[in-house]
């Protein structure tokens, strides 16, 4: 979801382009809402992919929930997404936040299809959110343990 809305606010993207990515990741969005952004197989009833809701607060929750959510309003444009994202990040005084960084696991994982996940999408946040709220994976210390 980061790609497609990284791809939606460049300049590459026709208006065509931006209107399909906005109506998939809103259509996207709404399922992972529904199911309390964990990953259902069709029907809704069966865990399926990373098989955890990604609403915890451990490091590998956040680094995926936050840039997903942070995603959805940048390549949806809508308020909805945005205002989620900061209810989610003021939880329990803001830990989302102090945790939202790949993490070492994902920093030092040899296997090449693991890796760059976290790493990109906390990396698209970084890149969305500009010098005003900026954060890098350095300066959040990536030593904590999934």
């Amino acid at each position: 979801m980061d790609v497609l809305a990284r791809y939606a606010n460049s300049e590459l993207a026709s208006t065509q382009d931006k209107q399909w990515i906005q109506k998939k990741l809103g259509a996207i969005g709404r399922r992972l809402e529904k199911y309390n952004f964990s990953i259902k197989a069709a029907g809704g009833v069966t865990e399926s992919h990373v098989g955890f809701s990604w609403k915890g607060f451990r490091n590998n929750h956040v680094s995926i929930l936050i840039p997903t959510v942070y995603s959805l309003y940048k390549g949806t444009a809508d308020e909805h997404w945005l205002k989620l994202h900061d209810e989610l990040l003021a939880e329990r005084d803001g830990l989302r936040w102090q945790r939202l960084h790949a993490g070492a696991r994902a920093l030092n994982n040899k296997v090449a299809v693991l890796f760059p996940k976290p790493a990109c999408a906390v990396g698209s946040t970084d890149d969305f959110l500009g010098d005003e709220r900026r954060f890098t994976v350095s300066r959040l210390g990536s030593q904590e343990a999934f």
